[in-house]
C-alpha cells in the first residue's frame, strides 16, 4: 500500500455490538448507536490527519467504510488480539493508533495529543 495506514478502527459485527446494554436498547438502536459513534471516530481520525483503516467482517461496516482502508477479520484467527496482531502485519510500521469504535467523544484534538504522547514516550497506545 502507498499510504499505508496509521489508526485501526476493530469494529465488531453490528448484531453484536453493544450486547451490554440490550436492557435498554432493541438491535436497531444499539446498531444505530455504534454507527453513529463510528462514524464519530473516523470523522475525528480524518481530522487529524490519519490514514484510517477499519477492521471487520460485517457487511454493513464495509459499505460504511466504502473510502476508506478496510481489513477484513481472518476466519482462522480467534478473538480480538490476533485479528488486530495480523491486521498491524499489514499496515505501516512506525506510528499506530487504534482506537475502539465506540468513543463519542472523541476529536481530532485528543487523537492528536495521544499521538504525541506515545511518540515522546516511545509508547503503544490504545484508545
Amino acid at each position: 500500500m502507498a499510504n499505508q495506514p496509521n489508526l485501526l478502527i476493530p469494529v465488531n459485527r453490528l448484531t453484536k455490538t453493544k450486547g451490554r446494554l440490550q436492557t435498554f436498547l432493541s438491535e436497531e438502536e444499539r446498531v444505530h448507536l455504534t454507527i453513529s459513534t463510528l462514524k464519530t471516530v473516523i470523522e475525528a481520525s480524518d481530522k487529524a490527519g490519519f490514514i484510517t483503516a477499519i477492521l471487520t467482517n460485517d457487511r454493513d461496516v464495509i459499505s460504511l467504510a466504502s473510502d476508506l482502508i478496510v481489513i477484513q477479520e481472518k476466519q482462522e484467527l480467534k478473538g480480538l488480539n490476533e485479528q488486530i496482531n495480523s491486521a498491524l502485519n499489514e499496515m505501516a510500521k512506525d506510528e499506530i493508533v487504534i482506537v475502539h469504535a465506540d468513543l463519542p467523544l472523541i476529536t481530532a484534538e485528543s487523537l492528536i495529543q495521544l499521538k504525541k504522547a506515545a511518540l515522546q514516550t516511545n509508547s503503544i497506545v490504545i484508545a
